[in-house]
């Protein structure tokens, strides 16, 4: 029970905290709009009112226009919109659908089903952009399409899709052996490398026995077929995969220790475990490199460091992962093995990486209702910019959840919308536009 209520509340904090603040790059980039004194259209950017008393910001430049860059190839997530269908980063667009695939273009901004059959209903498996009974996730990597799919009987399958041929195969199958159980979640992880990661969560719910949850993580080899299982201790729900590189996986451990009050309070204590067990078992917050020839790892970083973990789903940029220790903003390069020092500011309360640029909210009072200034900068240093923020101080008013090429897909004013990057740094949100899905 502890398990599944810690589960589900991972999966909302997750989803909160991307829709309320929300790769390595391309060869080549393109220059984004300049979010300076004028916008294209002639009209001024509108600089975040600071309020009386209020700390100033680091800093006002907002002159230089900043680069925008493809989305990455490697460590890539599988991406989910509930309500709107599974979404999936194209080459300059888009996929969606819940059962058979669309695909928007950016340029033309038009969308199209990746059927060509005339007269098909796009309703069963004869159609060549069927995808499933109900996706729940959907990837696109190096040109394939990967996705999670329910078969309404507590059941779940792994598909790949040719776009082009419209070619489905099944690489793996969970369906429950019996009537007490049942698979509650079967999640897509990162895409890189030639593999991805998939957890499973299988409920057992027999009522003459106690209610319990199976939990596993796999790595999933594209070329190989084939599945390694991590060992138990990684499949405790805290623990995530935040990035794979050759035979190196980049394991991240987000908790924070509870008060024997706020443990009692939550009610955790009513599932048979004491506070005293829960301190016994506690596992500080810290990231690992794990090597999966050798099952060896060593600490990348840890709690008695000052380490703090975002909770925002956006902390892989292709091979670079962010964190925090004490005041510093640390990137972690997988491919060197090296860490350094981005930033170092006070305040900050959340961070992220998209674009090719570190993204930072620093509170006013270090509280995360106390007001706040938004900053980016690039990955690879360079001057730190004041985002325009529609002039807001309270939270980011484009909440950003995918990435595109040359697009950011998130909620803006209780909807969900499309906006180019020039746009969004031009603080144009006005010219954001509801999407095909």
């Amino acid at each position: 029970m502890f398990k599944r209520l810690m589960c589900v509340v991972l999966t909302l904090c997750l989803a909160l905290c991307c829709w309320g603040c929300t790769q390595t790059p391309g060869p080549d980039s393109t220059t984004g709009t300049v979010p300076g004194e004028t916008t294209e259209a002639g009209g001024p950017v509108t600089a975040p009112t600071v309020p009386e008393g209020a700390p100033k910001p680091e800093t006002t430049e907002m002159n230089t226009a900043p680069e925008t860059f493809p989305y990455p190839t490697e460590n890539v997530d599988a991406a989910s919109l509930r309500g709107h269908g599974a979404i999936a980063s194209g080459s300059n667009g888009y996929y969606s659908g819940r059962q058979t695939l669309k695909y928007t273009d950016m340029d033309s901004w038009k969308t199209i089903s990746l059927c060509p059959q005339p007269g098909c209903t796009h309703q069963d498996e004869t159609c060549h952009a069927w995808m499933g009974e109900n996706v729940s996730q959907l990837c696109d990597y190096h040109g394939s399409l990967y996705a999670i799919t329910e078969d309404g009987n507590a059941g779940f399958q792994f598909l790949s899709k040719d776009p082009a041929t419209g070619e489905r195969k099944i690489l793996g199958q969970w369906e429950a052996e019996d009537e007490w159980e049942y698979y509650e979640q079967v999640i897509l992880g990162n895409f890189s490398d030639g593999r991805c990661t998939i957890i499973t969560i299988l409920q057992h719910i027999n009522p003459e026995e106690e209610d319990w949850t199976e939990t596993h993580k796999y790595i999933y080899d594209f070329t190989a077929g084939t599945w390694e299982e991590l060992p138990q201790e990684y499949t405790d729900i805290q623990w995530s995969v935040a990035g794979i590189y050759g035979d190196f996986l980049l394991l991240s451990h987000r908790d924070k220790q509870l008060t024997e009050e706020e443990y009692t309070n939550r009610g955790y204590d009513s599932d048979g475990v004491s506070y005293e067990e829960y301190l016994q078992n506690y596992v500080p917050a810290q990231i690992r490199l794990y090597n999966l020839k050798t099952r060896e790892y060593k600490t990348i970083a840890s709690e008695e460091e000052g380490l703090i973990l975002s909770g925002d789903p956006a902390l892989t940029y292709g091979y670079t992962y962010i964190y925090q220790k004490g005041n510093d903003i640390c990137l972690y390069d997988l491919q060197t093995q090296t860490e350094r020092v981005a930033i170092t500011m006070e305040r900050v309360i959340n961070f992220w990486l998209l674009d090719h640029k570190v993204f930072l909210i620093q509170s006013f009072n270090g509280k995360p209702d106390s007001g706040c200034y938004v900053y980016f900068m690039d990955m690879e240093g360079g001057p730190l910019y004041l985002l325009p923020n529609g002039g807001s101080t309270d939270s980011m008013e484009f909440g950003i959840i995918v990435e595109g090429d040359g697009f950011f897909i998130g909620t803006y004013r209780s909807g969900m919308s499309i906006i180019s990057k020039a746009d969004f740094y031009a603080d144009r949100y006005d010219q954001s536009r509801t999407g095909g899905y």
